[in-house]
């Protein structure tokens, strides 16, 4: 004979997130952080395809303009003394975009604790070049003009 259980005998309660410090922010989202992770890769593995581009560009147009993600080039990281002349980086807020980003792109995830929001919107406001135009006609690539 077999011993059949209810479902209430056997269910965990579920913990509800813990309230937001954010006013702002829905109820249940986690917290954002207010020193920046950043995102280093090598020059061309976040910005080679464009995709970096269009992100920037959708989250800026929905956010009001403040996206809170950042593209920094290689120039910007060697300033800031973040980075090399030949890596390329992007800052961010929320640790989920940020792993997002590092599992769409690849890369290596630190705090870029010299940073803050209002110098990441005074440095870092350009977005990737774009991609190469593929030109049709032989099958290679050419640069955009």
């Amino acid at each position: 004979m077999v011993a059949i259980q209810s479902l209430d005998s056997v269910a965990t309660p579920v913990q509800a997130h813990p309230p937001s410090p954010n006013p702002q922010a829905p109820l249940g989202a986690p917290p954002c952080r207010q020193t920046p992770l950043l995102l280093l890769a090598p020059l061309g593995q976040l910005s080679g395809d464009g995709q970096l581009r269009e992100l920037i560009k959708e989250r800026r147009g929905h956010g009001g303009g403040d996206a809170q993600l950042w593209y920094l080039p290689p120039f910007l990281l060697v300033s800031l003394g973040l980075g090399s002349r030949d890596q390329e980086g992007i800052a961010a807020l929320e640790p989920g975009l940020i792993t997002w980003l590092q599992l769409r792109f690849g890369g290596v995830v630190s705090a870029a604790a010299d940073l803050d929001q209002a110098s990441l919107a005074a440095k870092a406001q350009t977005l990737p070049s774009p991609p190469p135009l593929a030109d049709l006609a032989t099958g290679g690539s050419r640069s955009r003009q």
